[in-house]
């Protein structure tokens, strides 16, 4: 007698909250949950909002980690990092489990955290945003992953890219860049911490590089800084990737700032050079 075929009942997929919880553990970060706004929380909407207590709570917050920053750099700094709080575990939840939660502003509420932070024999209190996705993972439409997520960083972003160019004259085309460079720092943090750096590098560009996306610009990329081990010449040489920027947060007009390694301002060859100089500091205390 023929066997009968065998069927197998497929496993069900993680929930949003599982592997949010998984990606937290495997990134050390701790601001993401999903599930019911509950009091506390803001629509992320508020932040799209003139005026509101979320926009201009934040905007003074910025302007107080460096005596005198002015509009137009309290205004980077936190378009910088507000695409960063989202972009982080978008890319993530990519790496991991390849599927996207809905993030539009109506899906997603906001709050702001302060902590303490604890770094070798230094500590102080900081800020940080949580993030609350709707609970579960939205039907499939068909559209491919990186097309998905790169139209909704860009239905996201655009009403905060254009109340922030109306509020401190910074041109679009510049804040666009420091979305897009944040997003590209995301994706690139999230694989080396979950150990695929280079399909996290290729996703990246291919939400990125689109042409004609607000989000798409030449300079946004990648660099890799590659050394001899002093210590040990026969092993394989050190390699650190690093991202390479379109936007200027503006750190250098803030009292005693200056143009960060990566500065979209600085030269190339400067650039790789002071790369090449972090690069052998971090050899060295290790």
């Amino acid at each position: 007698m023929q066997a009968s075929p065998s069927f197998r009942i497929p496993l069900a997929l993680p929930s949003l909250a599982e592997e949010l919880a998984e990606l937290s553990a495997r990134l050390g970060e701790s601001g993401w949950s999903c599930g019911a706004a509950d009091p506390g929380w803001t629509p992320a909407g508020a932040l799209m909002t003139p005026g509101s207590a979320l926009l201009e709570g934040w905007l003074e917050h910025e302007g107080s980690h460096y005596p005198d920053t002015d509009l137009k750099t309290r205004c980077a700094f936190l378009l910088g990092r507000y695409a960063w709080y989202l972009a982080l575990p978008l890319a993530g939840l990519r790496l991991l489990g390849g599927r996207l939660p809905g993030f539009g502003p109506a899906q997603l509420a906001l709050k702001m955290e302060e902590y303490q932070w604890r770094h070798q024999d230094q500590e102080g209190t900081a800020h940080r945003l949580l993030l609350r996705f709707a609970d579960g993972y939205p039907a499939d439409a068909g559209e491919e992953t990186e097309r998905r997520l790169r139209h909704g960083l860009e239905e996201h972003m655009t009403p905060l890219v254009s109340l922030l160019h109306r509020r401190c004259g910074l041109p679009e085309r510049g804040l666009w860049c420091l979305v897009a460079d944040s997003v590209a720092l995301a994706f690139l943090h999230a694989g080396q911490r979950l150990g695929c750096e280079a399909r996290a590098r290729a996703l990246a560009l291919a939400v990125l590089k689109e042409p004609g996306s607000p989000l798409y610009n030449r300079k946004t990329g990648f660099v890799d800084i590659v050394l001899p081990d002093p210590d040990h010449p026969g092993r394989e040489p050190v390699r650190r990737s690093f991202r390479t920027r379109a936007g200027c947060c503006r750190y250098y007009t803030t009292q005693g700032g200056r143009y960060c390694a990566t500065c979209v301002r600085e030269h190339p060859e400067n650039r790789d050079r002071r790369l090449r100089e972090l690069v052998r500091s971090q050899l060295a205390a290790d």
